[in-house]
């Protein structure tokens, strides 16, 4: 589990994934809060290796 792991061309520092979940912590229009970010930075300094954002903008919307 702690031994890295290499994906295509990416290496993770380990095999500790963390799936997409919905936390409620984006805004309105679903862009990412600082409450968000923290909670992201958080599971990134408690170990996790790679880490699946949920659904959330973070550009512009396009215009059709």
């Amino acid at each position: 589990m702690f031994k890295p792991i290499t994906i295509g061309s990416m290496t993770v520092k380990n095999r500790l994934f963390m799936s997409p979940m919905t936390t409620n912590l984006c805004n309105t229009e679903n862009r990412l809060t600082e409450e968000a970010i923290a909670y992201y930075e958080a599971r990134a300094k408690g170990g996790a290796g790679l880490i699946t954002l949920e659904g959330a903008m973070v550009t512009e919307k396009s215009h059709y």
